[in-house]
């Protein structure tokens, strides 16, 4: 989830890289951000390297610092920008609300998996 906020709020809206990528997230948890798990096989994602939940939140936390500084700084008619992708003209309004709908579908996806693994009574 913090992948897709970085990349959509720090890279395409604010225009520069990612906190990933100026961070050094790669060299400090050994995934770069082209072989970070998506649309990679299961075995390519089971080979991943384990990285510790302590920097998983470090970078959460240093995603978010800079994604609300970028929105702190956006005004009423930046919502409005375009964005080209693909072949559809899409907002910056539109960015937003897609990280906040993709992030609460995530948030649902592991609700639901921490209830099968609890059980009914857990």
């Amino acid at each position: 989830m913090a992948c897709v906020e970085d990349n959509w709020i720090n890279g395409v809206i604010a225009g520069g890289d990612s906190v990933w990528d100026s961070g050094g997230w790669a060299v400090k948890t050994g995934i770069t951000s082209e072989g970070n798990g998506y649309s990679n096989t299961m075995n390519e994602v089971r080979a991943l390297p384990e990285v510790a939940v302590s920097d998983l939140l470090a970078y959460y936390d240093a995603v978010r610092d800079a994604a609300f500084g970028v929105i702190d700084r956006m005004s009423d008619d930046d919502v409005s920008t375009e964005f080209s992708r693909g072949e559809r003209t899409i907002t910056w309004g539109w960015i937003l609300g897609h990280v906040i709908v993709e992030e609460s579908q995530h948030l649902g996806q592991v609700a639901l998996i921490r209830g099968i693994i609890r059980g009914l009574n857990g």
